[in-house]
């Protein structure tokens, strides 16, 4: 049996694990690799589970894993990750419950305040503040796309508020927010994505703009406005 290709399914996994006698060093570094992925595979059906008293586990206790230097006691092997696997799943809900946290601190802050193209906003000194101390923050961005969608003059804010701040710190979220938006039906969110690409000056934007329809003519010239205008940068 090929160990390498097998660490995909747990049942040939345990296989594995018992068939393979030659205990030579290769062979227990397989075994242990195969050890991870069922324990990890196992781990994510089964969260909370008491490691001891499971019957799954209980097939790998007579593995020997020993080499020449340690010995290895498989409960505590799976006891071991799952308390990693525990820790990370718990470490990973906390920050996702800080980042609700401080979406909802930013919705309102954009919501109250009356943003100005050209002025720095509370919002956009916030947002820089938080980048620097939570790079993840930038997540929320697209959640609240999708909760502004509905709520144009908002969402146009959030666009100025975006595009206002550096625009490598915020890719590819930034992208994201004027690509899934520039064909919304209301013009001043279109009028704010093209203001994106201009105020952004990148030519890698070109190909967007060029494969956007526009059927308000004011909005199409300007879209032709930044299209030339973006080709001209060298």
């Amino acid at each position: 049996m090929n160990v390498v290709n097998s660490f995909e399914n747990p049942v040939i996994n345990a296989h594995v694990l018992k068939d393979n006698v030659q205990d030579n060093e290769k062979i227990i570094e397989y075994k242990k690799l195969a050890l991870n992925s069922i324990t990890t595979s196992y781990l994510k059906q089964n969260r909370g589970t008491d490691v001891s008293k499971n019957k799954f586990i209980k097939l790998f206790l007579d593995i020997n894993l020993d080499d020449e230097k340690n010995t290895y006691d498989i409960q505590n092997f799976f006891q071991t990750t799952k308390n990693r696997f525990d820790q990370k799943t718990h470490n990973k809900e906390a920050e996702y419950s800080h980042l609700i946290k401080l979406k909802k601190e930013f919705e309102m802050l954009i919501k109250e305040e009356d943003i100005v193209a050209g002025y720095v906003s509370k919002s956009q000194s916030w947002l820089e503040e938080q980048l620097l101390e939570n790079p993840s923050i930038k997540q929320i961005i697209l959640e609240l796309n999708r909760s502004f969608f509905d709520s144009p003059h908002n969402l146009s804010k959030l666009i100025e508020v975006v595009s206002s701040i550096d625009y490598n710190l915020l890719t590819p979220y930034n992208h994201s927010l004027i690509q899934s938006s520039i064909s919304h039906q209301d013009i001043e969110i279109q009028e704010a994505c093209i203001a994106s690409y201009e105020k952004w000056e990148d030519k890698e934007n070109l190909k967007f703009l060029r494969h956007t329809s526009f059927s308000n003519d004011f909005v199409k010239n300007y879209a032709d406005e930044v299209i030339r205008y973006l080709e001209e940068i060298e």
